[in-house]
C-alpha cells in the first residue's frame, strides 16, 4: 500500500505500518475501484496499490486455517478486512484456545473457533495450513480422520504456508489431490510480501485464480512455472530473509 502524506510520518517499525495500512482500511479509503482522500492524506495513484470493492462474494464458500500463528493472521486481516472474504466464512482452529480466541476477537468474534481440527474443516473448500513443521504429521492424520468421517469435501483444496515440506508429502499424509505449496516471506505480515507458489496439476487455471487472490491479499504472488523453479526461488527467498 502506498501512501502520500502532506507530512511524512516516521513509521519506524513494521508494527507501525501494519498498523498504518490496517487503520486505512478501518477507514474504509478504498471505494469501488476508486481512491479517495482520507484526513490530511490521499492514496497516491501507483502501479503497484491493490484496491478492494466492498461489495462481492466470497472467494470460497468456507475457509479454514489451521494453525494462527503470525503468518495465518497477517493472511486472515486482509482477506477479512478487504472483504475478500467475509469473518463469518472463515473457521480456525489452533492448539491453543487462546490464540485461536485473540484472532477471533480482532474480527469482532465473527470466525469461527473450533474444538477440533475435523470440525474446523467441516465443509470447506480450502484448508489453509500454517502449523509448524514439526506438527504436520499430526494434522495428518486427523485431516485423515476428517475425510473418515466424510467431513472433507471431494473437491477441497489444500495450501500450505510451511517451509521445508514438499508438495508429495501432503498428497501421500492426506489423500487430498488438490494441494498448492507456498512460501511467504517475512513482509507478508506487514501485507508487503512477495509470495512464490506452485500446485499440483488437479488445481485448474479457475482456482489458480482464486488461490492468487488469497495470497495476493498480504503482498504480491507469483505462480512458479515448475516445482524445480519452486525450490530455487524458495532457496534463495530464505537467504534473503
Amino acid at each position: 500500500l502506498y501512501v502520500k502524506y502532506d507530512h511524512p510520518p516516521m513509521l519506524r517499525s513494521a508494527s507501525s505500518a501494519k498498523a498504518l495500512c490496517q487503520s486505512l482500511l478501518k477507514q474504509r479509503c478504498f471505494e469501488g475501484n476508486s481512491l479517495r482522500k482520507i484526513g490530511s492524506f490521499s492514496l497516491a495513484n501507483s502501479s503497484h496499490h491493490r484496491t478492494f470493492s466492498t461489495k462481492r462474494e466470497s472467494v470460497y464458500d468456507k475457509i479454514s486455517f489451521i494453525g494462527v500463528g503470525k503468518m495465518a493472521g497477517a493472511l486472515i486481516s486482509p482477506l477479512v478486512n478487504s472483504s475478500i472474504q467475509p469473518a463469518e466464512k472463515i473457521s480456525v482452529y489452533d492448539v491453543s484456545a487462546s490464540a485461536m480466541d485473540h484472532i477471533s476477537k480482532e474480527h469482532g468474534g465473527r470466525l469461527k473457533t473450533s474444538a477440533s481440527i475435523p470440525e474446523a474443516v467441516d465443509g470447506a473448500d480450502l484448508i489453509v495450513m500454517a502449523v509448524k513443521p514439526q506438527s504436520v504429521l499430526t494434522v495428518y492424520e486427523e485431516l485423515r480422520k476428517a475425510r473418515e468421517l466424510s467431513l472433507l469435501r471431494d473437491d477441497v483444496t489444500l495450501l500450505s504456508v510451511i517451509a521445508g515440506k514438499p508438495i508429495a508429502s501432503f498428497v501421500e499424509g492426506t489423500g487430498i489431490a488438490k494441494i498448492a505449496r507456498s512460501m511467504p516471506n517475512t513482509p507478508a505480515q506487514i501485507g508487503q510480501g512477495v509470495t512464490v507458489w506452485c500446485c499440483t496439476p488437479d488445481i485448474k487455471s479457475e482456482e489458480q485464480k482464486k488461490i492468487e487472490e488469497v495470497l495476493n491479499s498480504f503482498g504480491k504472488s507469483v505462480s512458479s512455472l515448475s516445482i524445480v523453479t519452486y525450490r530455487i526461488i524458495t532457496a534463495v527467498s530464505k537467504v534473503l530473509y
